[in-house]
């Protein structure tokens, strides 16, 4: 089964920091799944999608369309297993963005 996403203009990047326990239960998650990963949120009416790449997350209303993508993991800049992992958030919008 094939899906497809789709990004519309990226309206933000910002530097983040994703925690140590997430990162690396996705990392673990990912290596049994295979390619990449399918994790509902449902309290949020989200899908977070996970690849080695990045972790892009979909709009439980519009299902091909990426709202928010985690990305340019660089684990290899913490010194310790717990440590928090530096990466970047990038916010794309489906609609026209004025500044």
């Amino acid at each position: 089964m094939e899906e497809r996403f789709y990004r519309e203009q990226e309206i933000a990047r910002l530097p983040a920091f994703l925690p140590a326990a997430t990162y690396n239960l996705a990392h673990t998650l990912l290596t049994h799944a295979g390619q990449c990963l399918f994790v509902p949120i449902r309290s949020l009416q989200y899908m977070a999608v996970l690849d080695a790449e990045e972790f892009i997350f979909i709009d439980g209303q519009n299902k091909a369309w990426v709202e928010l993508a985690w990305q340019h993991f660089r684990p290899q800049a913490r010194s310790a297993l717990d440590e928090r992992v530096p990466s970047r958030w990038c916010i794309t919008c489906r609609k026209p963005w004025k500044p």
